[in-house]
């Protein structure tokens, strides 16, 4: 197997598959041999990363391989509050996006993006930045150094042909995590080998991780019902190839 490390986001489940508890969807995830990406809201909690959830998402993930996915920070302590909550759970990458550090006037606080990757870096973390529509990655990454590494999502095509060649030429010799999932032309999130991303480009991202030696993990974010269900076919799929 080339990627020893899948995990399922939660994200699938409180957007298409929500029955059960958190502690149940999470059981789920473990039951099916795989470790979690965390989000920060589950039904009616809606702010997970604040420290009196710290217990409860501690023991619900213990032995599990753990990522957070940041939240829409608004600023230094939100930051700082999500930062606690992947130490709390054990959690070695924390991913986010640019749109997380805003600066005012549509500018982005790059001084408090390098500071929150150094944080992570010193707790034994790694800050990745995800690739999503507009974002300035190379300015991130110049600014951050080698603290900040790169999160691949499979499904933000920006409408680029290149869209695999681009994206792990540039940044590939960063890449830590990936994001799964394949679009359709007017959406996104879908089961491997279901969207438009074809065979030739998954093998692409198959050959890089190949290169680089890749030890990191992969994250489903995918719909529609049964994650742990579309997550084993998709499996199947990209190792197949």
């Amino acid at each position: 197997m080339l990627i020893q490390d899948y995990r399922i986001s939660l994200w699938n489940y409180f957007w298409y598959y929500t029955d059960g508890s958190l502690e149940d969807v999470i059981g789920e995830i473990r039951a099916a041999g795989r470790g979690i990406e965390l989000w920060d809201r589950w039904k009616a909690d809606r702010d997970l990363y604040q420290p009196k959830y710290h217990a409860r998402l501690r023991a619900a993930t213990e032995g599990m391989k753990v990522s957070l996915h940041s939240r829409g920070c608004q600023g230094r302590d939100d930051h700082l509050a999500q930062f606690e909550t992947a130490r709390a759970v054990g959690a070695d990458v924390v991913v986010v996006h640019v749109a997380h550090f805003p600066g005012g006037d549509g500018a982005v606080d790059l001084a408090l993006m390098k500071e929150m990757a150094g944080r992570c870096r010193d707790a034994g973390m790694c800050m990745a930045l995800e690739n999503v529509p507009g974002a300035n990655l190379p300015e991130a990454f110049d600014t951050c150094g080698d603290a900040l590494g790169f999160c691949f999502d499979t499904g933000h095509r920006e409408g680029r042909a290149d869209f695999f060649e681009h994206f792990l030429g540039a940044f590939g010799d960063r890449l830590v995590h990936i994001h799964l999932q394949d679009p359709e032309p007017r959406d996104d999130h879908w089961e491997l080998g279901t969207g438009v991303n074809t065979a030739e480009e998954w093998k692409q991202l198959k050959a890089h991780l190949r290169k680089i030696d890749y030890a990191g993990a992969a994250v489903f974010e995918i719909r529609p019902r049964r994650p742990d269900a579309i997550a084993e076919r998709s499996i199947r799929f990209l190792e197949g190839l």
